[in-house]
């Protein structure tokens, strides 16, 4: 009787590979004729946009802008402050083998470099470096001898735990809401930090939930600035069918827009600003799954042939979503403007390196913070001050251990600043992070068995075997091809019974006797 082998097809969504590349944007920019002459830079809040991404044979072309908005110091006394917005285009591909029309892929845009300087009371050089990273997806058959049976045949299933991955789904929330403000009081200045407070994975998608927490720098009719928070709240559940429950959501969000202009009538009584935003969510969900497959097979009737093939592969050790916080104290050196008011701050996070650990993973990275202030003096009467907090978190993952492959990213990073004193400041920086591990395992599968065309015939036979160091009972059951639960029924063995070296096993062995070949 020929064996009956089963066979398992499975379309796994894996990742196909990683591609990342750095793009230097240079530009001059006139400042408009309608804006007074500038003394100085105060500060450019940078927002990278993408605005296409497309896949083609062996390619990813991509392409967006990085909107700039711009705060001077100018040389006119009643207009001390003044604000412009531009645009730097850009546009490149990354060449990555494994994709085709039809491949999913994710672009992650991040200002990795910006600097800038005044040429000229009208000209403002601009030099920035984006880093983008694209990942390509696609659904990857993946064909297992899962069982086999017939006459004799004994055989040994295992498993390996397979990650898996839902498709990444994109969504872009319109956040809007509308301020009051004294009359004739001026924007100067716009900028947005994302805040997620809520991800997770829900039947059939993913929720996410937070804030975008807007800061304004206005100016009034007599020349005072001040600052005005406010948030932009969002919830929604992206849609996504093949997500479950029991998945761990990995989310990205992306700043697309944050604009702000008067409505009605400049003469009215009090001045309504409108504020719309734009927010770009990128989800998927992450999961595990046991996968059996056809480990050994030997026969007690009959020779069989096995074709067997040994690989690598990754299996998932966990993922986990953590906010952390640490605090940081700042010392404003000279000639840095000693500190009035705190106006506003805006925040840029980098993760370094990941390292794995035991039951975790170390994360190493630093946030900069920009906060702009009001000074004891009339020139300046606004200032910006920088600075860089460096981190180090050690993220709970149990079961990782050193050597394993892991993965982090910083998702969101934000920050709440107060000062201490004239040159001293104190912070709460806040990161969300997500990690991953998981471990390079060697995996020995059988592809494919059948008989042989010898025969023979049986002749019982009783042994006394000798137990030697690193053996198992299935590995002698198959060295005297005998039946697994027959050694266990003769030595009232249970099939996780540990055996220890010089332990006697009692055996009964069916011996071949082939017949004499035909002359």
């Amino acid at each position: 009787m020929p064996l009956a082998l089963s066979k398992e097809t499975k379309d796994c969504y894996t990742t196909l590979g990683t591609a990342s590349t750095q793009l230097l944007l240079e530009q001059d920019f006139i400042i408009p004729d309608i804006k007074p002459d500038a003394a100085a830079i105060l500060h450019i809040h940078a927002l990278p946009v993408l605005e296409e991404e497309k896949a083609a044979e062996g390619r990813i072309s991509f392409q967006g802008v990085l909107k700039l908005n711009v705060l001077l110091l100018t040389k006119d006394e009643a207009q001390p402050l003044s604000s412009m917005e531009e645009q730097l285009p850009f546009a490149d591909f990354l060449r990555m083998d494994e994709v085709t029309r039809a491949t999913d892929v994710v672009l992650f845009c991040q200002l990795s470099h910006l600097e800038y300087r005044l040429i000229n009371d009208r000209k403002i050089s601009c030099k920035a470096i984006l880093t983008v990273t694209a990942q390509s997806y696609a659904p990857k058959p993946m064909e297992l001898l899962t069982s086999a049976s017939g006459d004799g045949l004994q055989s040994k299933r295992s498993f390996f735990c397979q990650s898996l991955q839902t498709p990444w789904k994109k969504e872009v929330l319109a956040l809007q809401e509308q301020l009051s403000l004294p009359p004739q009081t001026q924007l100067l200045f716009a900028s947005a930090e994302v805040v997620p407070s809520d991800s997770k994975a829900v039947l059939g998608g993913i929720f996410v939930s937070g804030e975008l927490a807007v800061t304004l720098l206005l100016a009034s009719s007599g020349g005072a600035v001040e600052s005005r928070e406010l948030s932009l709240p969002f919830q929604a559940t992206i849609e996504s069918p093949s997500v479950t429950e029991d998945m761990t959501a990995e989310t990205c969000f992306r700043l697309e827009k944050l604009s702000a202009y008067p409505l009605g009538d400049d003469l009215a009584e009090e001045t309504t600003l409108q504020l719309d935003g734009s927010l770009c969510v990128l989800c998927c969900g992450h999961g595990m799954e046991e996968t059996a497959y056809l480990a050994d097979a030997y026969s007690i009737s009959a020779p069989i042939q096995l074709e067997t093939v040994t690989q690598t592969v990754l299996e998932p050790v966990g993922q986990t979503l953590l906010h952390a916080s640490f605090p940081a104290r700042f010392l404003l050196e000279a000639p840095a403007e000693s500190i009035l008011q705190l106006l506003g701050v805006h925040t840029c996070g980098f993760l370094d390196r990941c390292t794995a650990q035991q039951d975790g993973v170390l994360t190493e990275g630093a946030v900069t913070l920009s906060v702009l202030y009001t000074t004891n003096q009339t020139d300046p009467p606004v200032a910006c001050w920088e600075g860089t907090a460096p981190f180090s978190e050690l993220v709970s993952l149990p079961n990782t251990q050193p050597g394993d492959t892991v993965t982090g990213r910083l998702i969101s990073q934000w920050a709440s600043v107060r000062s201490l004193n004239e040159r001293e400041l104190e912070a709460t920086i806040h990161v969300l992070l997500q990690v991953s591990s998981s471990r390079p395992t060697l995996l020995t599968a059988i592809t494919h068995l059948e008989e042989t065309e010898e025969t023979s015939a049986p002749l019982p036979s009783l042994v006394i075997y000798v137990v030697q160091p690193g053996d198992t009972l299935w590995q002698i059951a198959k060295t005297f091809a005998i039946p697994l639960e027959q050694v266990l029924s003769l030595n009232g063995l249970e099939e996780e019974t540990p055996l220890y070296p010089g332990q006697k096993l009692l055996l009964l062995r069916t011996v071949f006797s082939y017949p004499p070949q035909a002359q």
